[in-house]
Protein backbone atom coordinates (compact mmCIF):
# COMPACT_ATOMS: atom_id res chain seq x y z
CA UNK A 1 0.00 0.00 0.00
CA UNK A 2 2.90 2.30 1.07
CA UNK A 3 4.40 1.87 -2.26
CA UNK A 4 0.55 2.69 -4.44
CA UNK A 5 1.14 5.42 -6.36
CA UNK A 6 -1.09 7.99 -8.29
CA UNK A 7 -0.97 8.79 -12.29
CA UNK A 8 1.11 11.68 -11.50
CA UNK A 9 3.44 9.65 -10.33
CA UNK A 10 2.63 10.13 -6.05
CA UNK A 11 2.59 7.79 -3.44
CA UNK A 12 -0.49 6.78 -1.63
CA UNK A 13 -0.90 8.49 1.89
CA UNK A 14 -3.44 7.02 3.77
CA UNK A 15 -3.56 9.81 6.64
CA UNK A 16 -4.67 12.32 3.99
CA UNK A 17 -6.87 10.62 1.97
CA UNK A 18 -9.29 8.78 5.32
CA UNK A 19 -8.09 10.97 8.04
CA UNK A 20 -11.50 12.20 9.60
CA UNK A 21 -13.15 9.12 8.49
CA UNK A 22 -13.06 7.63 11.96
CA UNK A 23 -12.83 6.00 14.21
CA UNK A 24 -14.26 2.75 13.01
CA UNK A 25 -15.40 0.18 15.04
CA UNK A 26 -13.10 -2.24 13.38
CA UNK A 27 -10.47 -2.33 10.80
CA UNK A 28 -12.43 -1.03 7.69
CA UNK A 29 -10.12 -2.74 5.61
CA UNK A 30 -12.22 -2.92 2.41
CA UNK A 31 -12.69 1.15 2.59
CA UNK A 32 -9.07 1.38 2.62
CA UNK A 33 -8.49 -1.02 -0.38
CA UNK A 34 -11.11 0.34 -2.28
CA UNK A 35 -9.32 3.89 -1.81
CA UNK A 36 -5.71 2.74 -3.05
CA UNK A 37 -7.45 1.40 -5.98
CA UNK A 38 -9.03 5.18 -6.97
CA UNK A 39 -5.69 6.50 -5.96
CA UNK A 40 -3.89 4.44 -8.34
CA UNK A 41 -6.82 5.03 -11.30
CA UNK A 42 -7.90 1.14 -11.38
CA UNK A 43 -7.62 -2.32 -9.59
CA UNK A 44 -4.46 -3.12 -8.42
CA UNK A 45 -1.73 -5.82 -10.05
CA UNK A 46 0.14 -6.39 -7.39
CA UNK A 47 0.27 -7.75 -3.72
CA UNK A 48 -0.69 -5.02 -0.83
CA UNK A 49 0.85 -5.91 2.52
CA UNK A 50 -1.58 -4.15 5.06
CA UNK A 51 -1.06 -3.42 8.95
CA UNK A 52 -4.28 -2.79 10.69
CA UNK A 53 -3.84 -1.68 14.70
CA UNK A 54 -7.09 -1.60 16.72
CA UNK A 55 -7.15 0.31 19.48
CA UNK A 56 -9.56 -0.02 22.06
CA UNK A 57 -10.29 2.47 24.24
CA UNK A 58 -12.78 3.05 27.35
CA UNK A 59 -14.06 4.84 30.28
CA UNK A 60 -12.31 4.50 33.61
CA UNK A 61 -14.25 1.42 35.46
CA UNK A 62 -15.69 -0.10 32.38
CA UNK A 63 -15.30 -3.67 32.06
CA UNK A 64 -12.70 -4.30 29.40
CA UNK A 65 -14.04 -6.16 26.12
Amino acid sequence: MTEARGRGGTFYDPVSRLGGQGPFRQPEIEVLVRDVERWADGPRDDDMAILAILAITRRAGEPAP
